[in-house]
């Protein structure tokens, strides 16, 4: 994982002692943090009303799977580059392994959502392991030290979210994904049993917390079905009764309780504008009147109260679909690509014209969740429709031939790798086959399975054929492009080739545009008839810096031609019956530029990019917290 720790530009830095960092000695590394922030919060409570610092900024947060420490030292993440659960200094910005996973050729393993306990001696966290094919839920001391199996693979649920870790030390509160859906259900950390709070349906709750004295448990929830705001409910952990705490016309979301258990903070545009409100409450959650503590505050992602502050993040850059006009004879932009939606309304991928070109269609998540939308927005400019699908990770889109319907493949809320065929006008999908490997596999699949790798799948125009790759497993040196009628299942061999990365359909059906990369570096641009035949090679790159073929290989309207984008965000074109490739434009927000589409008149390109970029900021003078306060 990538961080900048010369961004700091943060008030937490003039506390922090020279040479500060972890102690290799257990819990004691926890308490090397105590004067700084003791310092830092007694700076606080002299100034007055609430106080917003930003303590971190940098890239790829985990604003989803991160949590503060008690002492508001530091927070948890997922050391991507390993997939080890870590923890970041906010102080100092240095990023440590907790658990030693070693390297992804080690091991198919790693981390997710994780919380401190409430003496922040102990980490508990969500792991995948490919060798389980599933996930778990760990404990381990703070120190790396004693990393153990709370909760094993469980054959009722595929997925865990850690929301919160009671006061008492005694429960986790976890979101758990199984067959009929999300469930909301507390885990003792005692002896991993497991206890069914509420179900949640089909959508993640944007956070759960439970209250300071444990007796009840807050969630957000949407008002109504298919609605963008949200109420706050809770739920009595001792009987079950539940409870709405905070509704009415507006968008209101749960961000936690206040150590002392007074108050609920919330996040909510109940003024207009976004921003920051206290509820005051009573033993059984008897509400006041709400009181805004600070308005004009966008894009807010909670993580959690330390002992006296709040943290929260905020995603400054995602990656996006990009559209922009081109003109390929004269090889340059004619409107500069822009994205299809802003940072605020969280990641777009996979975009995708509709064969009529009246359309483009992308897949959209709101920051705050992790269910996806289906966007199909009308080039005209006109409203876009938002289709919900119970889907998560989508990897790919293709439009039907009607533009009526659309062929998705994703990971199905039981983490399976699927095909499906959305009906654009119900909204409805329909399992059309699972692929032979996923998080949970495909052996509970009610459908044809496929071995394929979905890396890189085309359809004919009338979505009657799939083509696509499927390595031979006992040569991984080798993989065949495979025709597969979708209604008889039959296959048919087309090539063998080294490796696929790349394939696409020539307008007519006629052709498939293949990018072979070998495991030795070099990658060939390769065409083939649909039919079989002679492989034919338009272009090979020997192992050259910065210039490999990116995904996505779209042919111009009339099959002369294949545009593709190299590592340097270059746009290039090169003749379907080959020679030299020509340089066409540069493309803005070309940081891993991929998945390049053409409009059926030549005229739009789509694209995705980005980075992913964040902060961390740190809310201080909050009524109802304190490190005097005697609770979590």
């Amino acid at each position: 994982m990538k961080r900048t720790t010369a961004a700091l530009a943060t008030a937490l830095l003039a506390v922090a002692p020279q040479g500060c960092g972890p102690d290799s000695a257990g819990f004691a590394w926890v308490l090397t943090a105590a004067a700084a922030v003791q310092a830092q919060s007694a700076a606080a409570q002299e100034e007055e009303g609430l106080i917003l610092r930003r303590v971190w900024t940098g890239t790829e947060p985990d604003f989803w799977a991160s949590s503060p420490s008690p002492d508001g030292r530091y927070l948890t993440e997922i050391h991507w580059l390993t997939g080890n659960l870590a923890v970041l200094d906010l102080l100092s910005g240095e990023l440590r392994d907790v658990t030693k996973g070693g390297s992804w050729t080690d091991s198919l393993a790693w981390a997710e959502t994780s919380v401190f306990s409430p003496d922040g001696s102990q980490i508990a966290y969500s792991w995948f392991s490919s060798a389980k094919t599933g996930y778990e839920i760990w404990v381990i001391n703070t120190d790396g030290t004693d990393p153990h199996v709370l909760l094993p693979k469980h054959e009722s649920y595929y997925y865990f979210l850690i929301a919160d870790w009671s006061s008492d030390g005694r429960q986790l509160l976890v979101q758990a994904l199984g067959p009929e859906g999300i469930e909301l259900v507390l885990v003792s950390t005692t002896d991993g049993s497991i206890r069914v709070l509420k179900s949640l349906g089909s959508e993640y709750t944007a956070l759960a917390a439970f209250s300071a004295d444990g007796r009840y448990v807050a969630y957000t929830h949407p008002s109504r079905e298919g609605s963008k705001d949200s109420d706050i409910l809770a739920i009595s952990v001792a009987d079950g009764r539940e409870l709405k705490v905070l509704s009415g016309p507006s968008d209101d979301r749960l961000m936690g309780f206040t150590p002392d258990g007074t108050s609920i903070l919330f996040y909510s545009d109940r003024e207009v504008t976004q921003g920051i409100w206290r509820l005051p409450i009573g033993p059984d959650l008897a509400g006041g009147e709400p009181e805004l503590l600070r308005g004009d505050v966008w894009r807010l992602q909670p993580l959690g109260f330390s002992r006296d502050a709040y943290f929260y993040g905020v995603p400054i850059e995602q990656p996006q679909v990009y559209t922009g006009a081109v003109d390929l004879a004269a090889g340059r932009l004619i409107r500069q690509p822009t994205p299809v939606q802003d940072v605020s309304e969280g990641m777009s991928m996979a975009g995708e014209w509709s064969p009529d070109g009246k359309y483009l269609a992308y897949v959209t998540s709101d920051p705050m969740v992790q269910n996806q939308r289906l966007v199909i927005r009308p080039v005209t400019g006109d409203d876009a429709r938002e289709i919900p699908v119970e889907l998560r990770s989508v990897r790919l889109l293709r439009w039907g031939p009607d533009s009526n319907s659309m062929m998705i493949v994703a990971l199905d809320l039981q983490l399976r790798n699927m095909l499906f065929r959305i009906d654009l006008a119900t909204g409805r999908l329909e399992g059309l086959a699972c692929f032979g490997f996923g998080l949970t596999g495909s052996s509970n699949c009610s459908v044809a399975t496929i071995e394929a790798d979905i890396g890189a799948l085309e359809f004919s125009p009338d979505a009657g054929t799939m083509y696509f790759a499927r390595m031979d497993p006992n040569n991984m040196s080798e993989a065949r492009i495979l025709a597969r009628d979708m209604n008889s299942g039959v296959e048919r061999q087309i090539a063998a080739i080294a490796g696929l990365s790349s394939l696409s359909l020539s307008p007519d059906g006629r052709t498939l545009a293949i990018v072979d990369a070998s495991f030795t570096g070099v990658s060939r641009l390769l065409t083939v008839p649909t039919s079989g035949g002679e492989l034919r090679e338009l272009y090979r790159l020997d192992s050259a810096p910065n210039f490999e073929f990116r995904s996505g290989l779209p042919w111009t309207p009339d099959g002369r031609h294949i545009l593709f984008i190299t590592d340097d965000g270059a746009a290039w074109k090169i003749s379907s019956s080959g020679g030299e490739p020509q340089r066409l434009f540069e493309l803005p927000g070309a940081y891993d530029t991929r998945f390049l589409r053409l409009h059926p008149d030549g005229s739009r390109i789509a694209y995705y990019s980005g980075d992913t970029k964040g902060e961390i900021w740190m809310i201080q003078n909050i009524p109802g917290t304190g490190a005097t306060n005697g609770s979590r």
